[in-house]
């Protein structure tokens, strides 16, 4: 957790970024048998974010979402994006392994990982970027039938000029 988050923010356009991750994270999910689909708005769905942080807090998911359902038959992860007035919301589940409550109650510390070969840096790093654009996550788990994280961030603001 050396590496500050940036400050340089532009408004980048969050479907975009999620389609392009999806694109990339595509070939990891087929080689773990799992299938990724996706569901974006049409229309651009801008906020104020640091693009690389963002690229990398969503690969972070979903690969975590990958790995929760390489051990099952027909594994799927589902990526859903929609704005709900101020704030954009990223679901982001599963039908894999699932967690117990005290796995969810520790998910987000440092060097807490529910995998064995995990670091527990991906979503340390993710929850902090996410706090730092005044966003949230909430996460719902069941075992054996999966986990759903849902990231609210602030969307950007109206450009009066179009």
């Amino acid at each position: 957790m050396s590496k500050p988050l940036t400050q340089k923010r532009e408004v980048i356009d969050l479907a975009h970024e999620l389609e392009a991750v999806a694109e990339v994270m595509t070939p990891y999910a087929t080689m773990n048998n799992v299938s990724l689909i996706l569901h974006v708005p049409s229309e651009p769905v801008r906020l104020s974010a640091n693009r690389a942080e963002m690229k990398q807090l969503l690969v972070n998911f979903v690969k975590n979402a990958v790995e929760a359902c390489s051990a099952i038959q027909k594994g799927n992860v589902t990526l859903r994006m929609h704005t709900d007035g101020l704030l954009v919301k990223v679901h982001i589940r599963d039908n894999g392994i699932g967690m117990n409550k005290e796995q969810l109650r520790r998910l987000g510390s440092i060097y807490y990982s529910t995998k064995n070969t995990g670091t527990g840096l991906g979503l340390t790093y993710s929850y902090q970027v996410i706090r730092s654009m005044n966003g949230t996550v909430s996460v719902f788990s069941e075992l054996h039938k999966g986990t759903e994280f849902t990231l609210s961030l602030p969307l950007a603001s109206k450009d009066p000029d179009g």
